[in-house]
């Protein structure tokens, strides 16, 4: 059996779609569908009363409102089958084999994680494609042995908790593999928490994401875990946090991602002493790519403000909270 586990919050309106996508797969009959109901206003039986012909299904509840982490994990906690993978109630599963075939690759290769390709439908009515993308949750199937045997779990965060997840995963699995086939498709919704408001929900969840990078790092750090992949994560997070600096520039609390990074700039100057210059090149290489696609190339090719200046103004917000903690401890 499968599982798969859908965190459900005032999903009324678009569970049946995402339960279809479901019921239409070849592998439906090896399905354990988990919708775990973080406290919504009403149930969701009627809804899924039509689909217990074709799937296993179990409702459980939270024992309070707590986001889509904590009831992510909630169903990981209260199901039991060997291999676990995620839909939001919103969304699909792209196709009728792209369960099987993700099952295929982990058993095929005795994988710890599978991630597949993800269509995230736009709301100006176009398609983008995320190739093996490591952050999200959608279209990867996950061993639960690997999970348990690493005591892996989600963390309470309400922002950016499923890229604390899958960095450790990625710190720590000995065998991920890629399914280069897009499985899921990320349907618009203008009601999700990530799209309302979304240049707002945008900045304020990177400091869930910078928390989330510096939660993976110290866990993966507790862990059987190869050093360069964790010193890539940190230049990665850090780089990916300088490129959203140029990006919300003309914000007047942009400066406010300086001070957010101070923590993930301390991982930062620790493994950079120890990481091959060859794993520093690849690590920078990476996402300069990826920079390019979320800063307007005008601006970037006129940006004079370099990666370095962005490490130089932390080191300067360091030393001044540190110069703080003195004048105070000295004061009392």
């Amino acid at each position: 059996m499968i599982d798969v586990i859908i965190p459900t919050y005032e999903a009324h309106d678009f569970l049946a779609i995402g339960l279809h996508s479901l019921a239409c797969q070849t592998f439906a009959s090896k399905l354990h569908v988990y919708i775990v109901d973080d406290c919504s206003s009403r149930g969701y039986e009627e809804i899924v009363k039509p689909f217990r012909r074709n799937l296993k299904i179990t409702i459980l509840k939270t024992p309070y409102n707590s986001g889509p982490g904590f009831a992510r994990q909630y169903g990981i906690d209260h199901s039991d089958s060997p291999y676990i993978t995620f839909m939001d109630a919103d969304d699909v599963f792209y196709y009728v084999r792209a369960i099987q075939d993700l099952y295929e690759v982990m058993e095929n290769n005795s994988a710890d994680e599978v991630i597949g390709n993800f269509a995230e439908e736009l709301a100006n009515g176009t398609v983008y494609i995320h190739y093996c993308n490591d952050v999200w949750m959608h279209g990867k199937m996950y061993r639960r042995s690997f999970l348990e045997e690493n005591n892996i779990r989600m963390n309470n965060t309400t922002a950016n908790e499923d890229t604390g997840f899958n960095q450790l995963t990625r710190m720590v699995a000995k065998n991920i593999q890629n399914l280069d086939q897009v499985v899921y498709y990320w349907k618009v919704n203008p009601n999700s928490i990530c799209r309302q408001n979304n240049n707002e929900y945008s900045f304020g969840g990177l400091k869930g994401f910078i928390y989330n990078m510096v939660w993976a790092v110290k866990e993966a750090e507790k862990r059987d875990s190869d050093v360069e992949r964790r010193g890539t994560v940190v230049i990665q997070a850090l780089m990916e946090i300088y490129y959203n600096y140029l990006r919300f520039s003309n914000r007047p609390d942009a400066k406010k991602l300086i001070r957010w990074s101070c923590y993930l700039k301390d991982l930062y100057d620790k493994y950079i002493q120890v990481l091959s210059n060859e794993a520093i090149k690849n690590a920078y290489r990476a996402l300069v790519n990826k920079g390019a696609g979320m800063v307007d190339p005008v601006f970037l090719a006129n940006n004079k403000y370099s990666f370095d200046d962005f490490l130089k103004d932390i080191d300067k917000v360091q030393r001044g909270t540190k110069k703080q903690k003195i004048v105070k401890n000295r004061e009392n």
